[in-house]
């Protein structure tokens, strides 16, 4: 959101005491490992599970797109009942709507890569490149 108002790119906030090092490991390798096993892994394994058909392997992409991108929306709402007016609400509003929109994309793009290739390889390289790329960008940006 600090690239540009009203876009989801952004780092969730972390308390200054972490260092720099320890921030990118988090972001770029924890985070991804972790949501990837708990999303697409377990999430959209066992709703898959009721049934091998393509409709309940299409609704187990999209469950599990929708709370993943529910998720990522507490990063993008922290301190936002300290807004100091209704522009900046809007504001935040449109960066809510589109960091969840932004995250349900690449969620249902990751579903798509785990439940093809039938392992959580390919969506998890997917995610740690995504995580750099954005980690990285804003570093650079705000340094």
């Amino acid at each position: 959101a600090k690239i540009v108002p009203g876009l989801s790119v952004a780092v969730p906030l972390l308390p200054n005491a972490i260092s720099d090092e320890l921030k990118l490991f988090m972001i770029v390798f924890v985070a991804p490992i972790c949501e990837e096993i708990l999303f697409r892994g377990s999430l959209l394994g066992y709703i898959r599970e009721f049934s091998p058909s393509k409709k309940t392997i299409a609704l187990a992409v999209l469950v599990q797109a929708v709370i993943f991108s529910l998720f990522h929306l507490g990063s993008y709402i922290t301190g936002f009942y300290q807004l100091p007016g209704f522009a900046t609400g809007v504001l935040a509003l449109s960066a809510n709507i589109s960091a969840f929109i932004s995250a349900f994309i690449f969620a249902i793009i990751a579903g798509i890569l785990a439940v093809k290739t039938k392992n959580l390889w390919s969506s998890m390289v997917l995610h740690l490149a995504l995580n750099f790329i954005i980690y990285t960008t804003l570093t650079i940006a705000f340094v």
